[in-house]
């Protein structure tokens, strides 16, 4: 595998070079020295060319706060565009644990800044998280230096070896594209303070370090946890800068050999007693619980462990009209809760940590037909019985589903999702030239009339599917995520799919064209046994594309734009600069997620939960992602408002870990596409009716209203 390495010659590059190649992989060095300047964008496309991954752990020359964010925002520009246009598969950046809480900062806005560009872009990502390398202790200190006195304060912090680091980019890199962020952080809670006087204590500086709880952290004031990773962040072992295993003790640091005095682990305090051992092997290793300056925000995966409590399951309706409340009340129950969902018992997690936690855990699977002992009796009389019984990757575990998403990923190629722009482009100009032609004061059902024909004729263009083919799926696909349907409907409505779907297999077998049908029907797992995919792979392939591409698409686009209807105050801010297109549409995402529970995934071994209570084997797992995207410990007490110019808008709306939506590229491009080509067209647009009688559709699991009646412009203009 071919990985261009930006920054490729500096600490971090150097080293994550050096065990790509030692690992086997063809490992590219791009830097000003090798001829690749990121600024101007000179060397790039040839450094590029058939690279599978990039890896960004460049850094700005300058930390002025100007000049640091034009660095970030210039050079992680050229290297998507340069990325898009090679094909690159992966792309893994390097940035900091707590980047969104040290907005203060010139320096971590504008990694902040990065990141955002990153998730916008349409590529597949992952993100790295890396708390501060014990070889930048002198340059903490220099930030923080008044002559011969070094103020700073005292909230802790976990560092790591560049090494660990490298170590953590690099398996990162050749892994699957996780979509979100991977924390890594040293083993051993020091005093910001502290470190940096052993530091400095070890390279003989003179220097006086004084703890100040006011000082600031490179222009940011920290509390005491603002510097600390999330419980599943990946722990370096003590031992070697490279995290082999050894002493229980922290290795030695400093320039030239000079090293630091150590001290046993005894000696360093750990609210939780727990042991480096068992934080590293642990199923869930919640972070030590530490202080909090506010009591009542402290995180549940935080807390010490309550009582076993004995609840009946929440019953979950789907005709609830307001299923915030419900989400409420679900986080209020702790992390995770048994719900009834239609007669079905699982848990459902809403905080997202733990719901990341448990989505790239091995012991957690989706494959319902291996994993799940309840499938054969369940599934004859389950509404949802098509959601854990499809074939596709959607419900694949390990292997399987390694295979399934290789034959899969080519269709959602950088390449393919750009050669689509000017087909979206070219829909949404023919959608608002029909809406611009009707009545001024006429109201129009916005939902009916732009946000569902938009995905559904691009995800038939996609398939190959002709107008009068699509326009049966609709009902079908619609009913899919019916959650008011019998046993017997939803069985029913599932055969009638499967039949419109097999016709479209065994035309395209016949007539093959330039469409995903045909090419899902060609390829081949050149890479595996060189087999292509069965015919029920096929089969709920297409319908997890269906459903996944067209109804999540929908719901995004009618949130969007009742929320900015109901906030004219955000439009403004898009019209003011203050935040783009992209951002409203992360915002809706976090905000409005296009689908409110997301079933299933199955424990394949007890797993402890913080407040003392166990998933058991076997069980059923329902993922909250309304719930969690709202969840105060992520996104603060106003998570419940919807803000465009909030510093961080991550959410879980396209999933977590190796499930992370394979369409997200695509469906950002139409929404962004479209939000902004109507308030262009239409900026007097309004709401007909009073955003609280907007009704929600009666499902559990798709996040939209019944209608969006909206007046285009005034009658009288």
């Amino acid at each position: 595998m071919k990985v261009v390495v930006i920054g490729g010659t500096g600490l971090i590059g150097s080293q994550l070079v050096a065990r790509l190649e030692e690992r086997g992989h063809e490992a590219v060095a791009a830097a000003p020295r090798t001829g690749v300047d990121t600024l101007t964008g000179e060397g790039l496309t040839e450094a590029l060319e058939g690279a599978s991954v990039v890896g960004d752990v460049s850094n700005s020359p300058s930390f002025a706060d100007d000049a640091v964010m034009d660095f970030f925002r210039t050079s992680t520009t050229h290297i998507l565009k340069a990325s898009a246009d090679a094909g690159v598969a992966h792309l893994v950046a390097l940035s900091v644990v707590g980047t969104d809480r040290l907005q203060e900062s010139g320096y971590f806005r504008a990694k902040q800044a990065q990141e955002e560009l990153i998730r916008a872009s349409g590529l597949p990502y992952s993100i790295v998280h890396a708390t501060q390398f014990f070889e930048f202790v002198r340059g903490i200190a220099a930030s923080a230096a008044d002559g011969d006195v070094v103020r700073l304060p005292s909230a802790k912090i976990q560092p790591l070896f560049s090494g660990d680091v490298a170590a953590a980019v690099g398996r990162t890199a050749v892994g699957a594209p996780v979509g979100g962020i991977v924390e890594v952080a040293g083993p051993e809670t020091f005093a910001l303070d502290e470190l940096v006087r052993i530091g400095l204590a070890a390279q003989d500086d003179p220097r006086t370090v004084v703890g100040d709880p006011r000082a600031p952290y490179f222009g940011a004031r920290l509390q005491e946890t603002t510097l600390l990773p999330g419980p599943d962040a990946r722990l370096a072992r003590p031992g070697s800068p490279t995290g082999s295993p050894g002493r229980a003790e922290p290795p030695g640091y400093g320039a030239r050999g000079a090293r630091v005095p150590r001290r046993r682990v005894s000696q360093i305090r750990r609210p939780s007693g727990q042991s480096y051992e068992g934080a590293v092997r642990a199923p869930l290793t919640p972070r030590p619980p530490v202080p909090s300056p506010s009591p009542e925000n402290r995180h549940p995966a935080n807390q010490e462990p309550r009582p076993m409590r004995d609840e009946q399951p929440f019953v979950l309706d789907p005709a609830s009209a307001d299923h915030h409340a419900e989400d409420r009340a679900l986080r209020a129950r702790g992390a995770a809760t048994r719900v009834d969902i239609l007669g079905v018992t699982a848990w459902s997690v809403s905080d997202p940590v733990l719901l990341k936690h448990l989505a790239t855990r091995p012991y957690v699977s989706k494959d319902a037909r291996a994993h799940w002992p309840a499938f054969a009796e369940t599934v004859a009389t389950w509404p949802l019985a098509l959601w854990v019984a499809v074939d596709n990757m959607f419900t694949a575990y390990g292997d399987d589903h390694r295979r399934l998403r290789r034959l899969i990923a080519p269709a959602f190629s950088p390449r393919r999702i750009a050669d689509l722009t000017p087909v979206v482009e070219s829909l949404v100009t023919d959608l608002l030239d029909e809406l611009d032609a009707l009545p001024a004061g006429d109201v129009v059902d916005l939902r009916e009339r732009l946000a569902y024909p938009l995905p559904i004729a691009v995800i038939g263009r996609m398939l190959g599917l002709s107008s009068a083919r699509l326009a049966g799926l609709r009902t079908v696909v619609d009913r899919v995520f019916a959650t008011t349907l019998s046993a017997a409907e939803a069985a029913e409505n599932t055969a009638t799919l499967y039949r419109l779907l097999d016709a479209l297999i065994a035309e395209k077998r016949v007539s093959p064209g330039d469409d995903t049908t045909s090419f899902l029907i060609a390829t081949r797992d050149e890479e595996g046994d060189g087999g292509t995919l069965t015919a029920a792979e096929l089969r709920g392939t297409l319908v997890l594309m269906l459903s996944a591409g067209y109804e999540t698409t929908v719901n995004v686009i009618d949130q969007a734009v009742a929320s900015l209807l109901t906030d004219p105050a955000q439009l403004a801010h898009v019209r003011a600069g203050r935040c783009d297109w992209g951002d409203v549409v992360e915002e809706t995402l976090r905000h409005e997620p296009p689908l409110k529970h997301l079933p299933m995934r199955f424990a394949l071994q007890d797993i402890p939960l913080p407040d003392g209570r166990t998933i058991r084997a076997g069980e059923a797992i329902l993922s909250s992602y309304s719930a969690a995207n709202r969840h105060p410990d992520w996104h603060g007490e106003d998570a419940d408002l919807f803000d465009a110019t909030r510093a961080s808008k991550e959410h879980l709306a396209f999933g977590h870990g190796v499930h992370f939506c394979l369409g997200a590229p695509l469906a950002r491009l139409e929404l962004v596409t479209v939000l902004r080509e109507f308030f262009a067209r239409f900026p007097e647009a309004r709401l007909a009716a009073p955003a609280d009688s907007l009704r929600p559709l009666p499902t559990l699991i798709s996040n939209g209203h019944v209608e969006l009646p909206v007046v285009l412009r005034p009658a009288d203009a």
